[in-house]
């Protein structure tokens, strides 16, 4: 090999191998913003509403601001509240999906028959939650993207302290940054009728030491 192969074969080392910090120091810097962001979703543009809540909220105006039926107030810690209706509905429905039950791909309804899919999950969730005096403004349904790729629905409760994802994949009731979801839209806690595309989660700014502190503050 003379000098100018050695000079190229080192050129191209260099430049891939700042390719590949780039692309980790990127991820983690993701996964930094995630774990030190701000406690509550931030919303964006107004975007289309998932298939199945626009005939769900014509039926049931409870799941878009409006009234719901008879409220018994609990004067439980809205958490802890969270937290038993979450464990309460997930065992009580078994998963099924909308074909297998009604033949179609996607049907929104409170799961009467004790089985459905995510969302059935999530109104009945909103709805007992909405029976027991939570605001509908601390009650919002959620679009996200699994780790396999999948769309998803679940319910978040808007807490004093963060916004609370309501799941029956994950049986733990954890803060929205503890999730493995993307988010992708939300509906508008000022109408609820309306959804708002989701912010991604951007890194926050770092001092003079540069991009290798925020790696290595996530290793």
């Amino acid at each position: 090999m003379n000098w100018s192969d050695l000079l190229f074969a080192m050129a191209l080392t260099i430049v891939f191998g700042a390719v590949t910090y780039a692309n980790v120091s990127e991820v983690r810097s993701a996964q930094l913003a995630r774990m030190i962001g701000l406690p509550y979703i931030a919303g964006s543009a107004r975007v289309e509403p998932p298939p199945g809540f626009v005939g769900f909220c014509v039926r049931e105006s409870w799941s878009c601001g409006g009234r719901v039926g008879h409220v018994r107030k609990s004067r439980k810690d809205l958490k802890v509240l969270a937290e038993r209706i979450n464990t309460s509905v997930n065992q009580l429905i078994s998963p099924e999906a909308d074909i297998a039950q009604y033949g179609v791909q996607e049907y929104w309804t409170i799961p009467t028959s004790g089985r459905g899919d995510c969302e059935d999950y999530a109104l009945l969730k909103m709805r007992m939650l909405l029976e027991r005096g939570v605001p509908g403004k601390r009650l919002l349904l959620a679009v996200v993207i699994t780790r396999f790729g999948e769309r998803h629905l679940v319910l978040v409760v808007r807490t004093p302290e963060a916004d609370l994802v309501l799941d029956n994949i994950e049986p733990k009731l954890l803060d929205w940054r503890e999730t493995t979801y993307r988010f992708v839209s939300i509906q508008d806690p000022a109408n609820l009728s309306r959804w708002i595309s989701v912010k991604p989660a951007k890194a926050p700014p770092v001092n003079g030491r540069g991009k290798a502190e925020l790696v290595s503050a996530v290793r």
